[in-house]
């Protein structure tokens, strides 16, 4: 696939990839400081067919902590976020899109 993952979303489910920098400005975030907030920085990297149009492939948003599944490169399911880059769920679950990423 494009994304260099052998994933495919299905319906309007998005496929999402981790924002690998934590911080701030010019302020890096400890782990324990993430795990406070309910929102996850991510790039989308491929949306199932029905998913909105308005979802850009490569665009950044916002998605909320709990509404979707952490997924390793092969698609299992994991437990802790940190185990994982991927991140699956609903487009209706994008929060918010952001402009400049």
């Amino acid at each position: 696939m494009k994304n260099g993952v052998d994933i495919k979303p299905l319906f309007a489910r998005v496929l999402l990839q981790r924002d690998k920098v934590s911080k701030i400005g010019h302020i890096y975030i400890p782990p324990s400081g993430e795990k406070r907030h309910a929102a996850w920085k991510c790039q989308v990297i491929a949306k199932g067919p029905d998913a909105d149009e308005q979802i850009r492939i490569g665009s950044w948003v916002i998605v909320g902590e709990y509404a979707g599944q952490w997924i390793n490169a092969n698609g299992k399911p994991v437990a802790q976020p940190d185990d994982a880059e991927f991140y699956i769920c609903q487009d209706e679950d994008i929060l918010v899109e952001l402009a400049n990423g």
